[in-house]
């Protein structure tokens, strides 16, 4: 049951930082981008041991750089990582 409760996080973080890269109204979507960063940095902190969590916790800063501002060339690559890895959670039963 986690795994789907993590896995639709992550597809709905992809989402939201794909939104705010595609300029979907960027002042409502700069709090939920936040919340899925201090989502992320949580479960990667959590789940430390597992290279996908440290993979978390880089997604995590970037999401809080990019709500101030600082767009980077790995933000699409951010994208396809989370999407991947929700669907992945979905699918792992």
């Amino acid at each position: 049951m986690l795994k789907i409760v993590f896995g639709v996080a992550d597809l709905l973080a992809a989402a939201t930082f794909t939104g705010f890269k595609l300029n979907y109204n960027p002042s409502f979507v700069i709090f939920p981008l936040i919340l899925f960063a201090v989502y992320l940095a949580i479960k990667g902190i959590v789940f430390l041991v597992d290279f996908a969590s440290i993979i978390d916790i880089l997604t995590a800063v970037l999401f809080f750089l990019n709500a101030l501002g600082w767009g980077f060339f790995l933000d699409w690559v951010v994208v396809l990582w989370l999407v991947q890895k929700g669907i992945y959670s979905l699918m792992a039963r």
